[in-house]
């Protein structure tokens, strides 16, 4: 496999992993909005901190593929 073919098959790689943590930060925000008043305050200690460890995935996967672009252009 040409290595730009292989760098193209890790963005998309990222890209969908990028779109699942997306969407589960999502789905956590949307329950703490939803479930604040009704929860133990441990439940919304994990999602909160959940959210936050997902949102700094998002910033690191970010990065990765911001990283596989700029090497796509050297190719």
């Amino acid at each position: 496999m040409a290595k730009i073919d292989e760098i193209k098959e890790e963005l998309n790689y990222l890209k969908v992993w990028l779109g699942i943590i997306v969407l589960t930060t999502i789905g956590l925000i949307s329950w703490l909005v939803n479930n604040y008043e009704v929860s133990s305050n441990i439940k919304i200690i994990s999602d909160i901190v959940a959210v936050i460890v997902l949102t700094i995935s998002i910033i690191i996967i970010d990065k990765n593929i911001k990283k596989k672009i700029k090497s796509l252009k050297d190719l």
